[in-house]
């Protein structure tokens, strides 16, 4: 599906863009079998746990149920916690990375130095 907006981008049906904030605090839920010991866990507040999970929920559908034993996850919320934890990872491993490399153009590039000589002194 491409994006109607115009944009050229397939958003595979999603309303908006996967917030990985809420993907945390979903698998943050799931982890720990209930939203109170979540929070406790993440320390942060129930609610707001509460509303990052019912905001992935708006985009994917139903990813947990209530049971006797806690919370678990639907057929759906499964999926979404396995691809969903890798993605996370993704997205940590991609931010290091960024900020490696920043460090690195940061020390080799002098204050002051022209766009032209700073092209060459990056390699």
């Amino acid at each position: 599906m491409v994006c109607r907006r115009g944009c050229g981008a397939a958003h595979f049906g999603l309303k908006s863009g996967m917030d990985t904030d809420d993907l945390k605090a979903f698998l943050l839920v799931l982890e720990h079998g209930s939203f109170q010991a979540a929070a406790e866990a993440g320390n942060q507040p129930r609610s707001s746990l509460r509303r990052r999970v019912e905001s992935l929920e708006a985009q994917l559908g139903p990813l947990l149920i209530r049971q006797n034993t806690g919370i678990v996850a639907t057929p759906t919320g499964r999926l979404v916690a396995a691809q969903g934890q890798l993605l996370v990872q993704e997205a940590a491993a991609l931010t290091a990375a960024v900020r490696r490399m920043d460090t690195e153009i940061n020390v080799r590039a002098p204050v002051g130095m022209p766009p032209h000589l700073m092209v060459l002194a990056m390699g």
